[in-house]
């Protein structure tokens, strides 16, 4: 499978999405960690569980953007975020490099995006042969 057990955390708010996305990785192969409803749910799942990168759904605000971005990066986890708008321009300030991708693409194109940050070259998802 492409993703290899690959788990991947899912936080934010908006349950269909998250389901949609879950299921897309299990369809791939990965184990999604989630949907995470809340900011608090999803940085408990990550004392708890092993992750390997994260989908961050919706546009949090901008305290709780900030810092579960900052724990994102300081595990030096991949990840996305998939929003339904640009980021404020503070937020892109403060965070150039974010990805993001918008929450009403195909589940399939966040993967995409996300797999893109975890492994550029693709080697991470290469099967033995």
């Amino acid at each position: 499978m492409v993703l290899n057990g690959f788990p991947i955390l899912i936080l934010g708010q908006e349950r269909s999405f998250g389901a949609m996305l879950a299921s897309a990785i299990n369809d791939f192969g990965g184990r999604p960690i989630g949907p995470a409803l809340t900011v608090c749910e999803g940085m408990s799942l990550l004392e708890t569980e092993e992750v390997a990168a994260a989908i961050l759904i919706g546009q949090l605000p901008y305290q709780d953007m900030m810092s579960v971005v900052s724990t994102f990066m300081t595990r030096g986890l991949p990840f996305v975020a998939c929003i339904d708008s640009p980021v404020s321009d503070d937020l892109a300030m403060l965070l150039p490099n974010l990805a993001t991708v918008y929450s009403t693409v195909d589940p399939i194109n966040v993967l995409a995006a996300l797999l893109q940050q975890a492994s550029p070259d693709r080697a991470l998802f290469k099967k033995d042969i």
